[in-house]
């Protein structure tokens, strides 16, 4: 009986608010926030490519309350992503209304704010840095910064998490630095000079996956276990797949295919924030100024060529084709690339106000910003007579009130591009008696801005909602909480999210991480394959959807929950419970059933020849403490040597010791752990921490020495005096400091 205010957020709530206060919780228990022990038997929590729990907003919301963490990474994300659009117009020479258009235009974009809040959005933030450090690395001039500051903020968007985004963000340095040392190179005469931005930005490259090798080396072996290892990923999905031409019109309109809001629904695009990319008209009129004024410019074509290829990726079929045969980079949705876009309009936006405000009295600079609202003012009225045609009513009328704040946005600009040109063709670029400080170009622009930002802030700001009571649980959650405690809860039908057949059991995956109830189920973009070939041999009924990240196996015996060491079944009421269960009592709408002798370890005798007894053989429950949420600890007496068998995630990385002595450990029913106990009193601990994230941190150690030594060294060197008789064109770097 609730309504959904925004249905295109369900994984927020579902998955990324859940590891936000579990790594916060872990963190103010003194714990680095590797594990999750919630879901499934344990999955990796930093590692996944998707918590950040390691990025900088992350970080910095730990020193928050635990309810407002989540908020403070919003807006911290938010801000590094104006400020970096900002940033990168500033080293385009851009004066300061023209940066704050683009600052403002970036953040507040469709795509950027579609994706706000997921780690997209997050690795996305700084790729105005990026790109702003990508430029001055081509200048030439303190090389040894630009390529520690480029290498650190890429570490930052490493951590930051998705490794889609990441690469789409490197290709997007790459394309700029090429783009610039080409349309450079006719006027360098030395062919050192033009392959040196090239091996600069190699450099920065390099260091920057060295910084970031804590998470990406763990986080590569975490990935080759998963379903998204897989070529099938491909076939199955609409991965690559480019967006229809017809969809630029997105860039104009918010909403034209609805909106996944209460009051509206989308239709026409399967997924809202794969295709929304508004950011107006009053940017696009200004981006092409700026392109048209500053195309010579090798920074400002750069960005333009930028633009062109990540159109031509993201709406031309036939070149988003040839991503597909690529290895590697063949199941990345080169389509969320429409955040990139967005940056580059929004800094050729900032470029074309700064020649607004400049070249005023151009006659010009008023052609092309009039014609080019004009003509996005025809195709909008174009669209509001034509463009219902073949809509139910209610989506005609939906597309209908889309149009309306970009008709009222572009009548405005038109009258204040207007009344500029009224006014330099008068009294040409002297200021006005009551604004005596601001010419009319500056007085034109600000008006612009405003109207901008408030076409941004409106259409963006149903999408958002927030509380700072955080969760709350239910009744029915807090009688399931004192029920089962600790224990693994299962489920007695298929609870994937795959359609309307699907049934609602329990709480959603990941999302019982905020009651501190352990389900065996998950919801994680690194699904390890194994899960599902474990429940292949004891059931022929689907356990999940791999492409989709989810598994949610129905339990029907008992001896396949005892197995996974679930403790606890939910069932729908009235239904019947798994074969050998024992019904325990109702929560909510829901029936819980026990399974007998099932337990998170268990101790079972080996065979008369001292080998492994078979999978199922009946175990000994034993109890488990837990040190810490990424640890294990437990007691175990016998007369006879035991097997001692955990359901819990073999993920590399998890480390066992007896009595204080390594123990060796061994797969368990293809997903878990088990371990050789010989007879007598004997105290087992595993803890988890992979070997490579030690190596990642010795790499990333390394690299921090590196480039200390080599900026030391470079300011020594600049310190150092220079011979009377050498010339300034023979010093090294002289050539690019007046650029810098």
């Amino acid at each position: 009986g609730v309504s959904v205010r925004n249905s295109a957020t369900g994984d927020q709530v579902a998955e990324m608010i859940p590891w936000s206060n579990l790594a916060w919780l872990q963190v103010h228990q003194g714990h680095l926030p590797l594990w999750n022990p919630f879901n499934g038997l344990g999955l990796p929590l930093a590692f996944n490519w998707q918590s950040g729990a390691f990025s900088l907003p992350v970080v910095v919301s730990y020193a928050f309350p635990l309810h407002l963490a989540y908020t403070v990474q919003i807006v911290l994300t938010t801000v590094i992503a104006g400020t970096g659009a900002y940033v990168l117009a500033r080293v385009l020479r851009v004066g300061v209304i023209g940066c704050a258009i683009a600052g403002t235009v970036f953040e507040l974009s469709g795509s950027f704010m579609g994706w706000l809040g997921y780690p997209h959005a997050s690795v996305m933030s700084w790729a105005g840095w990026l790109l702003a450090v990508a430029i001055l690395i081509v200048r030439g001039g303190h090389r040894v910064r630009n390529i520690s500051l480029f290498a650190v903020l890429l570490a930052l968007a490493i951590y930051a998490g998705q490794p889609e985004i990441l690469t789409m963000l490197v290709a997007s340095a790459i394309i700029v630095v090429g783009t610039m040392v080409i349309v450079n190179a006719r006027s360098s005469q030395r062919s050192g000079r033009r392959s040196r931005p090239l091996i600069d930005l190699v450099l920065a490259i390099g260091a920057g996956l060295g910084l970031g090798a804590p998470l990406i080396l763990p986080g590569l072996q975490v990935l080759s276990a998963s379903t998204r290892n897989s070529g099938a990923l491909v076939a199955q999905t609409d991965v690559g797949k480019s967006l229809p031409p017809h969809d630029l019109f997105h860039l104009l309109v918010q909403g034209y295919n609805g909106l996944p809001i209460a009051g509206s629904h989308v239709f026409g695009d399967t997924v809202y924030f794969d295709t929304a990319a508004y950011v107006g008209v009053i940017a696009i009129a200004l981006a092409v100024l700026g392109l048209i004024r500053g195309w010579r410019r090798s920074d400002i074509a750069a960005i333009g060529v930028l633009a062109v290829v990540i159109a031509l990726v993201v709406f031309a079929p036939p070149v988003e084709a040839l991503f597909l045969h690529l290895p590697q980079i063949q199941t990345i949705d080169w389509h969320r690339e429409l955040m990139v876009l967005g940056l580059c309009i929004a800094v050729l936006a900032g470029a074309g106000m700064d020649v607004m405000v400049r070249r005023e009295a151009w006659r010009s600079t008023m052609v092309v910003l009039g014609g080019v609202l004009a003509g996005c003012l025809v195709l909008l009225l174009v669209l509001l007579v034509f463009g219902t045609s073949g809509l139910s009513d209610t989506d005609a009328s939906l597309r209908r009130q889309s149009l309306l704040w970009p008709l009222i946005t572009t009548g405005l600009a038109m009258a204040v591009v207007g009344g500029l040109a009224a006014w330099t063709a008068r009294k040409g670029t002297r200021p006005s008696p009551r604004f005596p400080r601001l010419s009319a170009g500056q007085f034109a622009a600000g008006l612009l801005l405003l109207v901008e930002t408030a076409f941004l802030i409106a259409s963006g700001a149903p999408l958002w909602s927030s509380s700072v009571n955080g969760v709350s649980a239910t009744p029915p959650v807090s009688a399931l909480v004192r029920s089962v405690g600790n224990a693994t809860v299962g489920f007695g039908a298929y609870t994937c999210f795959d359609g309307p057949s699907t049934t609602s059991l329990g709480i959603l995956p990941e999302t019982n991480i905020l009651y501190g109830i352990h389900e065996f189920d998950f919801y994680d973009p690194i699904l390890p394959k194994r899960y599902f070939q474990a429940w292949a041999e004891v059931s022929t009924t689907g356990a999940g959807v791999p492409i989709f990240n989810s598994f949610c196996p129905a339990i029907a015996t008992a001896a396949q929950a005892r197995r996974f060491g679930v403790e606890y079944v939910l069932v729908s009421h009235g239904a019947a419970g798994p074969t050998g269960a024992v019904f325990d009592r109702q929560v909510g709408g829901e029936d819980l059933y026990r399974i007998p002798n099932s337990s998170a370890a268990t101790l079972t005798p080996t065979t008369a020849e001292g080998g492994l007894p078979p999978v199922d053989a009946e175990g000994t429950p034993v109890a488990v403490s837990h040190p810490s949420p990424s640890s294990w600890k437990i007691t175990t007496s016998s007369p006879t040597d035991q097997v001692l068998r955990l359901r819990l995630t073999n993920q590399p990385g998890w480390h066992a010791t007896i009595d204080g002595h390594p123990l060796d450990t061994e797969p368990y029913a293809e997903v878990m752990i088990q371990a050789r106990i010989p007879a007598g009193r004997h105290v087992i601990e595993l803890s988890y921490w992979p070997p490579l994230f030690t190596l990642g941190l010795i790499v990333a150690g390394g690299c921090v020495i590196l480039l200390a030594t080599a900026s030391v060294v470079a300011r020594r060197r600049h310190r150092s005096p220079v011979p009377a008789h050498a010339r300034p064109r023979d010093l090294p770097g002289t050539e690019d400091d007046s650029e810098d």
